[in-house]
């Protein structure tokens, strides 16, 4: 019997119960107690800025066109939802006068090729992930007219850089995904963004040092093993210059009770991610089977929860911490803005 099975099987049972006869509660109770967050934004300024462009012509029109299932949809969104599913709804129904005061663009991937998610809606998140972005920026006072050169890391399809494309032409959008399809999609048909096909280890040779003002990674850092988790933190360090943002999104315990209130994994199974927080700071499982995640295959691409302590005890020296938002991305995953010493 090894070290390691005497701890999960002899030693953590009794840590168990006695956390729980000191705080009164189980891991299941915590788990199942903690209130999922709402993912509200403080701001909307990326779908506002395009909404802005509309008239109320052009609204008119896309009433007149909207089905009753459209219609309900929008009665039942608040403000910032309902503008961006009138700019969803404008591409869809493909209004030129709509396409060309926005700058969006009407074409999705089609189902053969990876997008986060599908039909006339879909693009409703990158509206959503464009807002986030630039309200977290905002928060500490960095305006995106300050930015010039911005790296989209793990883009997949292009879902947001499409959206700061439009809603901000001055800034140099790149983009880069191991998954090759989606990227080929991007290139032929998201123009005005530079698209390439990353490799799964580091470095991403295409890009130099210093080269960007801003990375951003949502969904991504989630998906690491411990050791591709901090390598991939060194090449960011490499390519964004100093002084310039990182900003990315992490599994935490309020993605736990995101989880857990959805059903989306079992109590057992968030359970253990809970304990192995705790314990370690950092939980990695295998997630995607022995075809991968849409064909893209590595050991360490499953999924992670991290706590913000582990975090930073390893980046530090690298990084600063300018903002941290529990389970902001979505009421799920958690936002941090990391700035390069």
């Amino acid at each position: 019997m090894n070290f390691r099975h005497i701890i999960d099987r002899r030693i953590k049972p009794i840590l168990d119960t006695a956390v729980a006869k000191i705080c009164g509660f189980s891991y299941k109770e915590i788990v199942m107690a903690r209130k999922p967050h709402s993912g509200k934004l403080d701001s909307a300024q990326v779908t506002d800025l395009l909404f802005s462009r509309l008239d109320e012509h052009d609204l008119n029109l896309i009433i007149s066109m909207a089905s009753s299932d459209d219609q309900n949809t929008l009665d039942q969104a608040d403000v910032a939802d309902r503008k961006r599913i009138y700019l969803c709804l404008g591409a869809a129904y493909g209004i030129e006068s709509i396409l060309q005061k926005t700058g969006i663009l009407g074409v999705l991937p089609p189902d053969d090729v990876h997008a986060m998610s599908r039909g006339w809606l879909a693009p409703a998140g990158g509206y959503y992930c464009a807002d986030l972005v630039v309200d977290v920026l905002e928060s500490v006072g960095v305006k995106i007219a300050s930015l010039t050169t911005l790296l989209d890391f793990g883009c997949s399809s292009g879902r947001v850089a499409r959206v700061l494309r439009a809603a901000y032409p001055h800034l140099n959008l790149f983009g880069c995904d191991p998954n090759n399809d989606a990227i080929n999609w991007a290139a032929r048909n998201l123009k005005g963004i530079e698209f390439s096909v990353s490799t799964q280890e580091p470095p991403l040779r295409q890009y130099s040092e210093g080269q960007f003002d801003l990375g951003f990674a949502i969904s991504i850092w989630t998906h690491f093993g411990k050791n591709a988790f901090l390598r991939w933190f060194d090449e960011m360090f490499r390519i964004i210059r100093p002084g310039g943002y990182l900003l990315l999104t992490t599994h935490g315990v309020g993605s736990i009770a995101h989880y857990a209130h959805n059903g989306q994994r079992s109590v057992h199974q968030l359970q253990k991610n809970l304990k192995r927080l705790y314990v370690d700071g950092f939980h990695f499982s295998e997630e995607f089977g022995e075809n991968g995640d849409w064909g893209v295959k590595h050991e360490e691409w499953g999924i992670s929860f991290v706590t913000l302590e582990w975090m930073m005890s390893q980046l530090s020296h690298q990084w600063s911490l300018q903002s941290f938002r529990v389970a902001q991305n979505d009421g799920n995953q958690d936002v941090l803005l990391l700035q390069r010493k």
